[in-house]
């Protein structure tokens, strides 16, 4: 290397050298022309151009002559090192392409998948797009049906304006306390009652009334002419009580049963008031909310009302007019006594006799038959004579205590549950007990019923009783009768193992007939405890 320096030098210093002497040369010319008083023959600016035409070739030729001595003197290059990192470095190339074809591979997967994802975008996009349109069509449906119950409720309550007509209750004679419910609506009452009826016996009613007037409610009251003094009639007390009450002297009878309460509560219906339609008799009333109607009845009312004349009390009331008799027999079946005794007795018409029914040591009084009618287990019982009547008392003997072991016994029955007994959703049922101290099998015992069309239910087999646990027979639809049932419980070899007592339930609740307490000889009609204890 030093020797290329050397030569590389020595060449740039004999073009230094050639420069110089080209210059020389030229200003050498220059002085002898002008020394021998010739006329310079170039002008300045060709003697520049001379001159620096020398310096060029100066230039040059030492630029090559210097570069010629360093070619000659510079070593060889060391080829076959260079060879070996050509190679590597083609070798790295190699790999670096194979790199670069694996990434384009996989760039090219990429760019495949990313088109899939981008078809499915596309795809979600517009099932979007067609979801969004179908939840506005929706929405738009549910404004618009919003919109329609709107106005339909608007039409309900315009409907309902113009109807103005409520149901409240209906009630039934002889199976309902029906003169509890007009108490009730007479002490509901704040301003006025209104009364059409062919007379008023019932010293209950008669009270109510006569409360309400004490507390300031204007009270009218229409009766038949020819009722005011019959038997029981509480005529004179409510005219003594200082209200208004009339009685109709036109022809025919005042046949009208209705009540109006502060101009909008209408009582109507076949209920006399008296205590024979309250005991005897198949009466219904219906209780109805309208000012329409009111006004309809109070227009017939003010038309009667017009008619008649404000009633005086007399000096002496008249004396009743003569009233027949009738004869009440009494008799029982089984083992007891009645208060009025056994025996044929005679009774004014209209007069309410009470029968009490006592039951002999290890019987139990069940029911009444009036003439050969079950009329229920209401003890003491009350009758109204208006004809002849055969009244017989019916005891049972009381079952024998359920033993300690091994026994299981009818403890409840549900024979008129709320709701329609033919719907399947609603279950009528008997529930059985063990008192004992031991388990009891009672796979393939049968639970019947013994009036009207029997059913018979079997329990299925594997079926264990345990001590002091209940087990309940039901079924959705009617199968217990509601008046004159018993059920029996037979074993699974046909063996009696218990009856209940008679069953009478006419009211569609959620009382039932049970043993109190469980597995006890005494039966009580109470709010069921289906297993639960009684």
């Amino acid at each position: 290397m030093s020797f290329i320096r050397f030569f590389c030098g020595f060449g740039i210093k004999s073009a230094f050298t050639l420069l110089h002497n080209a210059r020389a040369k030229v200003l050498f010319i220059i002085m002898k022309e002008g020394e021998a008083g010739k006329t310079f023959l170039y002008s300045n600016s060709q003697v520049k151009i001379m001159a620096s035409k020398h310096i060029i070739i100066g230039l040059i030729i030492g630029i090559l002559v210097g570069g010629f001595a360093g070619f000659l003197v510079a070593p060889s290059p060391d080829v076959s090192g260079l060879e070996s990192q050509v190679e590597q470095l083609q070798q790295q190339v190699s790999a670096l392409q194979d790199d670069v074809s694996s990434k384009n591979t996989e760039i090219s997967k990429l760019q495949a998948e990313l088109s899939v994802l981008q078809i499915e975008k596309n795809t979600l996009e517009s099932s979007l797009e067609m979801k969004n349109s179908a939840i506005s069509h929706l929405e738009d449906q549910v404004t618009q049906l919003d919109d329609r119950v709107d106005f339909l409720e608007n039409e309900v309550i315009r409907l309902e304006n113009q109807v103005d007509f409520t149901f409240v209750d209906a009630s039934f004679s002889r199976i309902e306390d029906t003169y509890s419910i007009l108490e009730y609506w007479i002490g509901r009452a704040n301003e006025t009652i209104q009364v059409m009826v062919m007379l008023i016996t019932h010293d209950e009613l008669a009270d109510a009334l006569i409360s309400a007037h004490n507390r300031g409610v204007e009270i009218k009251i229409i009766i038949d002419d020819d009722w005011l003094y019959s038997s029981g009639s509480d005529y004179q007390k409510i005219l003594d009580a200082g209200m208004d009450i009339r009685g109709d002297e036109r022809g025919g009878l005042m046949h009208h049963k209705v009540m109006i309460i502060d101009g909008y509560v209408i009582v109507v219906g076949s209920y006399n008031w008296s205590a024979s339609a309250e005991g005897s008799n198949d009466e219904n009333v219906l209780i109805i909310e309208s000012l329409v109607v009111a006004d309809e009845y109070l227009e017939e009312f003010n038309r009667i009302w017009g008619q008649t004349a404000p009633s005086e009390p007399p000096s002496e009331p008249p004396s009743p007019p003569p009233t027949a008799q009738y004869e009440l027999t009494i008799s029982i079946s089984g083992s007891g006594s009645t208060e009025p005794s056994q025996g044929t007795h005679s009774y004014d018409e209209g007069s309410t006799i009470q029968v009490t029914a006592y039951p002999a040591s290890g019987w139990d009084f069940d029911n009444w038959l009036l003439d050969e009618d079950n009329v229920g287990s209401q003890n003491p019982y009350s009758i109204t004579i208006n004809k002849d009547y055969e009244l017989i008392a019916i005891f049972e003997e009381e079952p024998s205590p359920p033993p300690t072991e091994g026994v299981v016994v009818i403890n409840e029955v549900e024979a008129n549950p709320p709701g329609n007994d033919n719907y399947g959703s609603v279950y009528e049922w008997v529930e059985l007990y063990n008192p004992s101290s031991v388990s009891v099998d009672i796979g393939g015992w049968k639970v019947s019923t013994t009036h009207g069309t029997t059913v018979t239910i079997t329990i299925p087999q594997g079926t264990t009783l345990k001590p002091g646990k209940y087990f309940v027979v039901e079924r959705g639809q009617q199968w217990i009768d509601n008046e004159d049932e018993k059920i029996v419980l037979k074993d699974a070899d046909g063996n009696v193992k218990d009856r209940s007592k008679t069953i009478i339930d006419d009211y569609n609740d959620d009382r039932s007939w049970q043993r109190v307490p469980d597995g006890g000889s005494s039966w009580s009609f109470k709010s069921s405890t289906k297993n639960a204890p009684n």
